[in-house]
This record gives C-alpha cells, sequence and structure tokens, in this order.
C-alpha cells in the first residue's frame, strides 16, 4: 500500500520542482469526485483535520483569509503530483480536495483537459486514487482508532494502522 509523505511546507515543493500549478479540479482530473468516491460525500472537515494532524504532524501552510485554516500538501505515487487537503470548516468532501503539480505534468494536462483520450489524466487520477485510500488507513490517539471516516475501540479485519507523528521527535 502506498503510505503518502507530507510535504513540510509550500517552498520546499518549488524548491523540489520549480515552477508549478494546481487548481481544485480539471474536467479530466477531478480529486474532490475521487474522494467523495472513496470516503463518502460527508466527510467532516474537523474529523479530516484531526486524522491529518495526528497522523502527519503540523499541516503544510496555515490555509489563506479565505477559504482554509490549514493545507496539506501530501505526495502520491507520480513524482511531482501533490493533492491539496485543506480545512474548511465544511462536511462536503469534494471541497477540500485539490491538486498542485510540476509544471510539465500541469501543462499536460491542462492540453488533455478536452481530450477524448488523456494518458496523463489517467495516471494522475490513479495515482491521487491511490493516495486517498491510503487516508483510510486508522491512526490512533490512546485507545483510540481512526481514520477521516471511521472510529474504533480497536481496529479488525482488514483495518491498517499506521504511527501517529511523533511531536516529541519530528522530522
Amino acid at each position: 500500500m502506498f503510505c503518502p509523505e507530507k510535504v513540510k511546507d509550500r517552498k520546499a515543493l518549488w524548491d523540489r520542482n520549480g515552477k508549478m500549478g494546481g487548481c481544485a479540479n480539471l474536467l479530466n482530473v477531478d480529486p474532490g469526485e475521487i474522494a467523495k468516491n472513496i470516503l463518502g460525500e460527508k466527510v467532516s472537515s474537523g474529523d479530516m483535520f484531526l486524522y491529518l494532524y495526528r497522523r502527519f504532524g503540523p499541516p503544510t501552510s496555515h490555509g489563506d483569509t479565505y477559504k482554509s485554516a490549514a493545507d496539506y500538501y501530501l505526495s502520491t505515487p507520480m513524482p511531482g503530483l501533490y493533492i491539496r487537503i485543506s480545512a474548511t470548516g465544511t462536511d462536503w468532501t469534494e471541497g477540500f480536495f485539490g491538486f498542485l503539480a510540476k509544471d510539465e505534468i500541469w501543462r499536460e494536462l491542462l492540453n488533455e483537459e478536452y481530450q477524448d483520450e488523456a494518458p496523463i489524466a489517467e495516471q494522475a487520477k490513479k495515482a491521487i486514487e491511490e493516495t486517498v485510500k491510503a487516508l483510510l488507513a486508522m491512526t490512533y490517539v490512546r485507545d483510540c482508532y481512526f481514520s477521516p471516516v471511521k472510529m474504533t475501540a480497536s481496529p479488525a479485519g482488514d483495518d491498517v494502522t499506521v504511527d501517529y507523528y511523533d511531536f516529541d521527535n519530528p522530522n
């Protein structure tokens, strides 16, 4: 199973990748729709933020003054493509998700937006889907295991648990 990594800060994205482009969605790549299909239509923004904070530590950035309180940028299996998950104060799953891509990927996605065959868009969708599925892995606080969509006293069956962010020894 793919295990996404949090980007420590937004400047690191540009330092690592150079020029980048991104948005909430394109016609051929819609991270919010992908997330809704995997996580369900209504995930609490608070539950999502608690999960991300406990699993990945402090947010990548502190959002903006308009829409989001905090943003997490997570890697995907596609090098140069990242998903953005924002704490927005809504329970509208589609509204949390966006993406950011290296300039070359971004330009290809824009070029393919109105085409029937879109190989880079298909690769991007698969990478985003794998990353969102990884958010189903449970983390924990004391004796409470949880994901953005499930809470339990102990994991069972196919639930995968992941360690939580070590606030005493941050990377």
